[in-house]
């Protein structure tokens, strides 16, 4: 991967908001690398429009959408999208269309259509890969995080309706290179935040982590693995920590805590941008 010279990164749907912007339960970041205009995730698809005007961000130029893992909260304007915008490439993972449950409970969390009706509004499924040669969509692969981390309490289906432990081992992260290191965009961590670091650093070929972005679901972490997580986050040295979304209020604490010099204090519309000078 080469390194960019220019990234910035603006909230577009998250759990909380500034100003005149909405907050909703889901994520969607506005990513742009060296000119390549990037959508990861969609939120539920009830505040991107409006944020977006609010935002003056013009959401026709996305050069590609990618979706990190198939839950409403992160795919759910995706037919939206598509529909007031046309065909797209869409990066998607493996099993985003299986049939997936919140935990403990009968309630479908899963993608809001079927298939068939992104490919009829002109969805161009693209597999994980490079999409410029300095960002690119990771698989995260199979893993099963510890479990005090809480973050893998979910269950998919099988067409017979049998259940089964969601592994989410199509979970997708987006990896950007820069010279002080990767920057690591994630939608929930559902394997785990270690892994998904382990999974980010090999493929950009580094030990350096530069900045974190996005939801790490830690929510329901226990206090003594909290304590250890965000440990060995710490050590990696990170410039650029933004945790939001399902990360959880005592999570973000002990990150502000633990990394005070790294930590940005997320919510629709805030921007960070590399080289910082312009970050909000």
């Amino acid at each position: 991967m080469e390194a960019a010279s220019h990234v910035s990164i603006t909230v577009l749907c998250e759990n909380w908001a500034r100003g005149n912007l909405l907050g909703e339960h889901g994520l969607s970041l506005w990513v742009e690398v060296d000119g390549t205009c990037i959508l990861f995730d969609t939120g539920r698809g009830r505040t991107l429009f409006y944020n977006a005007r609010q935002l003056d961000i013009d959401l026709k130029r996305a050069d590609a959408i990618v979706i990190s893992h198939g839950h409403y909260d992160h795919a759910g304007g995706l037919s939206h999208y598509l529909e007031k915008y046309g065909p797209t490439d869409v990066y998607l993972p493996q099993k985003a269309f299986v049939t997936r449950y919140a935990p403990d409970e009968n309630r479908p969390i899963g993608m809001p259509h079927p298939r068939s009706h992104y490919d009829k509004l002109g969805a161009r499924w693209r597999p994980a890969g490079a999409i410029t040669r300095s960002a690119t969509v990771v698989t995260v692969g199979p893993h099963h995080p510890h479990p005090h981390s809480g973050a893998n309490r979910f269950t998919y289906r099988d067409a017979d309706g049998t259940p089964h432990k969601d592994a989410f081992s199509d979970e997708q992260i987006l990896v950007i290179q820069t010279e002080q290191g990767i920057i690591l965009v994630t939608g929930c961590t559902h394997t785990g935040l270690d892994h998904c670091l382990r999974r980010g650093l090999d493929a950009a070929g580094t030990a350096r982590l530069y900045g974190l972005i996005g939801g790490l679901h830690l929510e329901k972490a226990r206090a003594g693995f909290l304590a250890d997580v965000t440990g060995r986050l710490a050590r990696h040295q990170p410039q650029l920590v933004g945790p939001c979304h399902c990360t959880g209020q005592k999570a973000v604490a002990r990150i502000a805590r633990m990394l005070p010099a790294a930590f940005l204090p997320m919510g629709t519309g805030v921007t960070w941008s590399h080289p910082p000078e312009d970050s909000l």
